[in-house]
């Protein structure tokens, strides 16, 4: 009896140890093989409206949103034969932003033969017109037009939480001489500084024609306080203007 119960429990141990090495085992390699669902694994699991997009991504699905629309883009041939464009888009959806959204501008002559084209990257807040200044985006090439074009597919949209605040523009001004400049002044209203503000200048002739265009960074605003703004061109323009827009953009977070 006693070498009987002897072998039972023997068996039992055996059998006690073989459960555990299984147990052990079956997670390691659950672990290595499962993948936990994300929003980064390439794949519609969790309850995601799309692949990675949609809730509770913080991504939404570029399926349900509108690609950005180009308001118009516009060459500017200085005299020493530079061409800036100027050109302005609008992102149509009302609560959805996208950071770093990469564009292309090609720059075309007459004949239709392209003769340059860059690259670049915007952000673009929920239903804003954001401007997109390019200095010298060709040199000694006649120019007669640019448009600029988007990819949907390498936009990541994502849901707005908080309107951005951006600062009002004051007291501008125009001299118009051989050397056309532009002051202005950038208020903050808000009780936070504002950072990496980019401001684009656009002067316009009687007939709405765009007749030059230039950029400007200011590093930072207090709150509640205010910077200035000077935009200057080496040579005059080619016609009276008559009106001027000074757009504030700040990086969205």
């Amino acid at each position: 009896m006693a070498l009987e119960w002897a072998q039972r429990m023997r068996l039992l141990i055996i059998g006690l140890v073989g459960v555990v090495v299984l147990v052990l085992v079956g997670s390691v390699v659950f672990a290595f093989v499962y993948q936990v669902p994300s929003c980064t694994d390439r794949k519609q699991n969790q309850g995601e409206a799309g692949v990675d997009c949609g809730s509770p991504c913080a991504y939404l699905c570029t399926a349900s949103l509108s690609a950005p629309v180009e308001v118009f883009t516009r060459t500017l041939t200085l005299p020493s034969g530079r061409t800036d464009v100027i050109s302005y888009v609008q992102n149509p959806n009302k609560n959805a932003e996208a950071k770093a959204v990469p564009y292309a501008i090609e720059l075309y002559a007459a004949d239709a033969m392209r003769v340059a084209k860059v690259t670049g990257v915007v952000d673009l807040p929920a239903g804003a017109v954001v401007p997109i200044y390019v200095r010298a985006a060709a040199q000694g090439s006649v120019v007669s037009r640019a448009f600029i074009t988007f990819s949907p597919e390498t936009i990541s949209w994502r849901t707005v939480h908080k309107t951005q605040a951006l600062p009002r523009v004051a007291d501008s001004a125009l001299v118009q001489s051989a050397f056309p400049r532009i002051t202005a002044n950038l208020v903050n209203d808000t009780f936070d500084p504002m950072y990496a503000v980019r401001a684009v200048a656009v002067v316009y002739d009687s007939a709405g024609t765009v007749l030059a265009a230039s950029e400007t960074l200011v590093p930072s605003i207090a709150a509640q306080g205010a910077a200035p703004l000077v935009f200057t061109w080496n040579e005059p323009f080619a016609r009276p203007a008559s009106e001027i827009e000074i757009t504030p953009v700040i990086p969205l977070q």
